[in-house]
């Protein structure tokens, strides 16, 4: 029959207790390594899949740009060589590429944007209607290519204090979530994405013409690695980081039927300097 742990302890020397608490002391800080390295490869994970989320829609956004600069360039090149190019003409070719260029630019911005390594930037005031058209880039294509309508209502002198990249990371999550749930219906597909002051609170609601999620599937939706969907559509990190996300905004983001339609909500506080 084993010792009391009493017993053991009262049996250890000075020299030998010292060794015991420095084995157990590498030991917690080994979890803690263990569980910094698990956030840092889950919010990985998680930025991963937003870049294949968003592939489609960039690739929508430049090649349509690019066929313009093409058109643009071909009709300067064939009125050149039939001698037939005026000045007015040029201007408005030489305008159109360079509105598209910008355009191209931008895309390419807010791309690296999103998946660089954003844990020690600043957060910053940004108006909401930034950050929906700035998420939505990435998505409008493959929501137009599935007839699903967006909606986007938001006031636009509204503000959040936010890092940027993370709150538009989890906005995109979201839209991803919501174009896997509704895609395949057969009713009128459509996203709504609102923003709205309250109370103190600034609240962003994105909601889908799906019927809601089955109260088995809604207690899990914020578990890491809890999916519904197919491997290759979703890892399971999406919700739970962003509720995280979310969170360290000192926000909250919770999941709700609204009109019998499926819907996640966030509120955030008000800006100090926006504070009433």
């Amino acid at each position: 029959m084993s010792k009391p742990w009493k017993e053991i302890i009262e049996e250890l020397d000075t020299e030998q207790l010292k060794k015991l608490a420095l084995k157990q002391r590498e030991e917690i800080d080994e979890l803690n390594r263990l569980l910094t390295l698990y956030k840092e490869v889950s919010v990985h994970q998680t930025r991963l899949a937003s870049m294949g989320e968003m592939c489609g829609g960039i690739a929508h956004e430049i090649n349509n740009p690019l066929t313009i600069i093409n058109g643009s360039l071909f009709l300067l090149e064939r009125q050149f060589l039939k001698k037939e190019i005026k000045p007015e003409t040029i201007a408005g070719h030489f305008e159109r590429i360079h509105e598209t260029i910008a355009h191209i630019s931008n895309v390419v911005v807010n791309m690296r944007a999103m998946v660089v390594k954003c844990d020690n930037l600043e957060k910053q005031v940004i108006k909401i209607s930034d950050l929906f058209s700035k998420s939505l880039i990435f998505c409008e294509a493959k929501f137009k290519n599935r007839s699903i309508k967006i909606e986007s209502i938001c006031d636009e002198d509204l503000s959040l204090h936010c890092q940027p990249t993370q709150i538009a990371q989890v906005l995109l999550n979201l839209y991803s979530n919501s174009f896997h749930a509704i895609k395949n219906l057969e009713v009128e597909r459509w996203i709504s994405i609102k923003a709205w002051s309250e109370n103190n609170l600034i609240y962003i609601r994105v909601t889908d013409s799906g019927n809601g999620i089955d109260n088995e599937h809604a207690k899990n939706i914020f578990t890491p690695y809890y999916t519904t969907k197919s491997i290759d559509e979703g890892t399971g990190v999406g919700l739970s980081i962003s509720k995280k996300i979310v969170e360290e905004h000192q926000g909250t983001l919770e999941y709700k039927l609204f009109k019998g339609n499926t819907c996640f909500e966030m509120s955030f506080p008000f800006p100090l300097e926006r504070k009433f």
